[in-house]
């Protein structure tokens, strides 16, 4: 089956969901994330369909994301449904996904891109209506920040794709390697933007704050996984001369190149100083994420920065010296937006048990919880992976891409920073319980009503 049955369940969902009250948004919105996730699992690859002039074809990879995507975002509402109701979730969820779904399928960059900044921006939808979780009011303060930050990535993105195309279309003798490497720049910058590495990760702290629990795997995974995955494939498929180019990496299921390893090094070396920014970009933002995850004490931060850590990985793909990264980056980007959901609901699930997401107020949570323990081990795990995994193989094909040993060791050894979180946690859920897991009445989570431990009240 096509693509099409997918955007017309998101979509028309969406728009009902957002037009329906209380609970038929709840209902029309969860159901509508199942349908999504039932059409995503339907997808054949290699369809090819037009919307609107435009080429469409779909691959085993964008089936397996949407998938992924989809029934995460239904597992989350469900919870965010029982913790902290905030209405507007499913229906951003089902207009980003719809757009994440052509995003994936396009051909043409430009398009391509527009498409994933329109499903950033359907994500901002969530900030615009209070909820209340934790005993902290979440709402519309975090959008204009995250707004920003996705119509600029969008903006440079597209104004690089409009330059390179530029570039690559006016006859030459040799390939224009210097005047496209300004369109490397700007998508480097772009991504960083987009995913608030560093130099631009001010943001991302403020929204992981402020925006609803149930709506950061939206706001901090997928949507810019999306930019992500759109970005490395035009980057190996059209700045890098010689390459197949966007549609032929499309019709393999946004796959193998067909540049030869002669051409890929004569690419590679025209472009060697913005791939050098890339890569100082991305070691930096290894680095100073982890940091800040560690000493965070909220929880929602830990998910903002440890997103922010594998978007750091990902700016190695950019800076890759052999200039085939997009399969573990593909791989990478997969893994990660899946672990960091998995951490969000963790953390979604814990504040509507305990009433907070201060880590140092979670005292004894593992010794009164142990499935909990079990649960955030086993994310811990997925997170980083184990010897011969796909998670940890796409890490370390990543960094080695970029780097020479030992250099790559190294680096490889600070990217599993993002463990440290987990065990602070892990640290703190083993001390003798504190006020707030004592005064948890049950380990199932309850909707703010029910509980005044927490200091909340019913979302709007």
């Amino acid at each position: 089956m096509s693509l099409l049955p997918f955007l017309v369940v998101t979509q028309v969902a969406a728009v009902l969901a957002l037009l329906g009250r209380r609970l038929p948004a709840a209902a029309i919105g969860i159901g509508g994330l199942a349908l999504a996730t039932l059409a995503a699992a339907t997808i054949a690859p290699g369809e090819r369909t037009t919307i609107g002039g435009e080429p469409l074809v779909t691959s085993a990879y964008l089936r397996l994301f949407l998938v992924l995507a989809s029934g995460s975002g239904f597992l989350v509402a469900v919870l965010g449904y029982a913790a902290g109701w905030q209405r507007h979730i499913p229906a951003a969820l089902l207009a980003s996904l719809g757009w994440a779904g052509l995003a994936l399928a396009l051909t043409d960059p430009g398009t391509a891109f527009l498409a994933a900044t329109v499903a950033g921006v359907a994500g901002v939808l969530v900030t615009l209506s209070p909820s209340r979780l934790a005993g902290r009011d979440r709402g519309v303060g975090p959008s204009g920040r995250e707004l920003r930050a996705v119509v600029l990535a969008g903006t440079l993105a597209l104004l690089a794709v409009a330059w390179v195309d530029l570039q690559t279309s006016i006859p030459r003798d040799e390939p224009p390697g210097e005047l496209v490497g300004f369109g490397l720049l700007a998508i480097v910058v772009a991504l960083a933007l987009r995913f608030g590495t560093v130099p631009f990760h001010g943001w991302v702290g403020r929204v992981a704050l402020g925006a609803p629990l149930s709506a950061l795997p939206l706001i901090l995974a997928w949507a810019p996984a999306v930019f992500a995955i759109v970005t490395v494939a035009w980057v190996e498929g059209t700045v890098i001369p010689g390459a197949a180019g966007v549609s032929a990496v499309a019709a393999e299921g946004l796959g193998t190149l067909a540049a030869t390893p002669a051409e890929i090094a004569t690419g590679t070396a025209a472009l060697a100083p913005e791939r050098i920014v890339a890569l100082l970009l991305g070691l930096a933002t290894i680095v100073a994420a982890a940091l800040a995850s560690w000493i965070q004490d909220e929880a929602e931060r830990v998910i903002g920065y440890a997103m922010t850590q594998d978007a750091g990985l990902v700016l190695l793909a950019l800076a890759s010296s052999t200039g085939i990264a997009w399969g573990p980056a593909r791989t990478f980007i997969l893994v990660a937006a899946v672990a960091r959901t998995a951490l969000a609901a963790w953390v979604l699930s814990s504040a509507a048990v305990y009433g907070t997401t201060r880590i140092d107020e979670l005292a004894g949570w593992a010794r009164r919880a142990p499935v909990r323990l079990v649960a955030l081990v086993a994310i811990l795990v997925a997170s980083v992976g184990w010897p011969g995994s796909a998670a940890l193989a796409g890490r370390s094909a990543l960094v080695g891409g970029a780097l020479p040993d030992p250099v790559a060791d190294i680096v490889l050894v600070a990217s599993l920073g993002t463990l440290l979180p987990f065990l602070r946690l892990i640290r703190v859920g083993l001390r003798p319980p504190g006020d707030a897991v004592l005064a948890a009445r049950s380990e199932r989570p309850r909707r703010p009503a029910d509980t005044v431990a927490a200091g909340a009240a019913p979302a709007s």
